[in-house]
């Protein structure tokens, strides 16, 4: 976003809103973008589902549905001291090897394209009635429309895709006084932060049905997640740290990093669990939920330079002074966002330089491969054709010598050596660039106390009733 592991859920079932049901929807577009995480991640929300909400209707849409075709694909964890086999090295990489394919797990009702997604969202929103609720959770890929928002995508099997904007049209025929709310984890997610408006435009306002929800990451930034391992102990994406909140446990049955019940009423609302997650998370998403939106869009151009008296004592403060701590970082110490400044350029630095390094290597490893491939055909043409009869009597019966001839070879070792080298590196660069959203999250934070700051004091009515009106119904118990 490594095997399943259910959290066991320790809170009671919470009082749901009349008429509540949920709609999950998950998979990959197409076989090379299904990866097993989100598998994984759909099982667990649907255990938890039935452990906490027995009898709640459940609709759910994944991969080709009832199809049985191997729509998932993904990697088994590599044994201490396992090594990839040359021809893995020479015509792919380390994980060649370890890749496994099978049809998903998850019950699903119906497959997850674009046409069955609509048809049926459409039918539930049709169904909602006065106090009735829909909730929409969402576990695959985004796409980006650099040109508005509002276009950003869920990207279904069979590489369909629903926009913002086509969701928003769905979502305004719901009843005035029914509720959606919705969970959307995938890339470029903060696009669908505007379903909360009408027509999915901010400048026709709120819409009338009570609509919110939580996204992952900025709508022109990737998300965190969506990885081929099967070790969901290493799982660092937005579902995890949020429905670990709410499920008092994390994945893996651990204590959690801290206490999500932040008012002490024995239940993790939504937007608990969101708040827990910027707090602990330490990924590249910088999440958000609607109403965070909501203060961004409503801040008037005349109020952004106005000087406040330190930092708001709101929850965003108390966040922001947490998320500093963690990185080492005085939070009262004068000038803190400037110094957080000075960090992130230092880090994007070394970022530059480390991805300069890393295309490097690749060039490296691509060289290897051609150089290597190019004498093994002149040898072994048969390698190139498997799925000829030469290939298969090769299979049955010389594969060994293949193999042997490969390591051999004076670019083996080179290749070796940097693909080894190109794994490192990659993980040094995810590594800082958690570090960088932890960063940017500091400054995140202090932005959005300082909205809220204003616009309790300077907001109108209106737009005081809408935030609240907001959230209400991301504490409302999910």
């Amino acid at each position: 976003m490594r095997g399943v592991v259910l959290a066991l859920c320790l809170l009671a079932p919470a009082a749901a809103a009349a008429g509540t049901r949920y709609l999950v929807v998950g998979g990959g577009p197409n076989i090379d973008d299904s990866q097993v995480s989100i598998e994984l991640n759909t099982l667990w929300l649907l255990d938890w589902l039935e452990r906490t909400r027995p009898g709640t209707p459940v609709e759910v849409l994944y991969g080709d549905g009832r199809g049985g075709s191997h729509d998932v694909y993904g990697q088994h964890a590599q044994g201490a001291g396992s090594r990839p086999g040359p021809l893995a090295r020479l015509f792919g990489s380390q994980a060649a090897d370890t890749r496994f394919w099978h049809p998903h797990r998850v019950p699903a009702t119906g497959p997850a394209t674009a046409a069955e997604v609509e048809a049926v969202l459409a039918r539930e929103v049709r169904n909602l009635g006065p106090g009735d609720e829909l909730v929409f959770i969402y576990q695959g890929h985004g796409g980006y429309d650099e040109t508005d928002p509002a276009g950003n995508t869920l990207r279904l099997w069979q590489d369909t895709r629903l926009s913002v904007r086509d969701l928003a049209r769905i979502l305004d025929g719901a009843h005035g006084k029914s509720r959606v709310r919705f969970f959307f984890p995938q890339c470029f997610s903060g696009g669908f932060a505007r379903l909360i408006f009408r027509g999915a435009d901010p400048r026709q306002g709120l819409a009338p049905q009570d609509r919110c929800g939580f996204l992952a990451q900025a709508p022109d930034r990737e998300s965190e997640g969506c990885t081929p391992s099967v070790d969901t102990g290493d799982y660092r994406d937005y579902t995890t740290y949020f429905f670990s909140a709410l499920a008092g446990r994390t994945r893996t049955g651990a204590p959690l990093a801290g206490e999500p019940d932040a008012d002490g009423d024995g239940r993790v609302s939504p937007r608990e669990a969101h708040l827990y997650s910027l707090a602990v998370a330490e990924s590249t998403d910088l999440s958000r939920s609607t109403s965070e939106v909501f203060l961004e869009h409503w801040e008037p151009w005349y109020l952004r330079h106005l000087p406040l008296a330190g930092l708001p004592a709101n929850e965003y403060g108390e966040l922001a002074a947490r998320v500093a701590r963690r990185l080492g970082l005085d939070p009262d110490a004068p000038g803190l966002a400037a110094q957080v400044r000075r960090r992130l350029l230092d880090q994007r630095s070394r970022l530059a330089v480390m991805r300069r390094e890393r295309d490097a290597l690749g060039e490296r490893v691509d060289a290897a491969q051609a150089a290597l491939q190019a004498r093994l055909e002149a040898r072994w043409p048969q390698v190139f054709w498997p799925y000829t009869r030469a290939f298969r009597r090769l299979l049955a019966g010389g594969l060994g010598e293949v193999e042997g001839w490969i390591r051999a070879q004076p670019e083996y070792p080179e290749l070796v050596q940097a693909q080894d080298a190109l794994v490192a590196l990659e993980d040094r660069i995810l590594a800082l660039e958690r570090q960088g959203a932890q960063l940017e999250k500091v400054l995140r934070l202090r932005r959005l106390a300082r909205l809220r700051g204003l616009l309790e004091r300077f907001g109108g009515t209106p737009a005081r009733a809408a935030y609240a009106r907001l959230l209400a119904c991301e504490s409302a118990p999910l």
